[in-house]
């Protein structure tokens, strides 16, 4: 679970070629989103709790976090909404990571 807000991870870590503690638990991940009507005032709301329940799921079910997949399933949950969704940063550090994909 992610229980611990403070310190670097005992137990999650970045697949990157040092397999790099996370630097903290309290997690932040920034996305560059584009959407059909930026008139709509409540569906980035809604897309920021798909990805709060998305994660919390995966944290649950013991699941690896795969910003490709995420990135997919946001579109998929949202494809009405989305021209695209970037993968920018998680917690606050670039991974270089980034999964464009658009409609």
């Amino acid at each position: 679970k992610y229980f611990n807000t403070y310190g670097d991870s005992k137990t999650y870590e970045i697949s990157d070629a040092n397999r790099s503690a996370l630097s903290h638990m309290d997690l932040s991940m920034k996305f560059k989103l584009k959407l059909k009507d930026n008139n709509n005032l409540t569906i980035k709301d809604e897309i920021k709790e798909y990805i709060k329940n998305y994660i919390e799921d995966m944290n649950d079910t013991g699941s690896n976090l795969h910003i490709p997949n995420l990135t997919r399933d946001v579109i998929d949950a949202f494809d009405n909404y989305i021209v695209y969704i970037e993968f920018v940063s998680f917690n606050n550090n670039d991974l270089g990571i980034n999964d464009k994909s658009e409609h």
